[in-house]
């Protein structure tokens, strides 16, 4: 069966992730902005708390989720000073991984499996981690 986004270009996808967030940090009790400058963070919290949005589907050769951290034709890496929190939206799961910016390598690509003895395991859905921000 062929799933709903497949068709779906990536920057649209990646649109969808954003939403997706902003949708899921209301229904927590924040009040996300979208930034105005582009070489910011995605989105910022009512604390100023900056949090960098990616979404990805899952990659059966890899058997990992592949989010590229990344902005621009150039794909040039986003610096961790830009923002606090990766949030990784596993698509095919509809799963949130909650990534502090000083666990993420200087690799322009993270990947995260499901498995619960990941390197971000201690991140799937941890959404308390932005309620201590607050």
């Amino acid at each position: 069966m062929q799933k709903y986004y497949m068709g779906l270009e990536s920057n649209m996808i990646g649109v969808a992730g954003e939403y997706r967030v902003i949708s899921e940090l209301i229904l927590r009790g924040h009040y996300p902005a979208k930034p105005l400058s582009v070489k910011r963070a995605d989105l910022i919290l009512e604390n100023g708390t900056r949090l960098e949005i990616k979404t990805s589907r899952f990659y059966k050769d890899d058997n990992a989720y592949k989010f590229d951290i990344t902005y621009g034709h150039g794909r040039v890496k986003i610096d961790q000073d830009f923002y606090d929190y990766l949030i990784c939206w596993c698509l095919d799961v509809q799963t949130f991984f909650i990534v502090p910016s000083n666990m993420i390598d200087a690799q322009s690509t993270v990947s995260i499996t499901l498995s619960p003895n990941s390197k971000y395991a201690p991140y799937r859905e941890a959404w308390n981690l932005l309620e201590k921000e607050r």
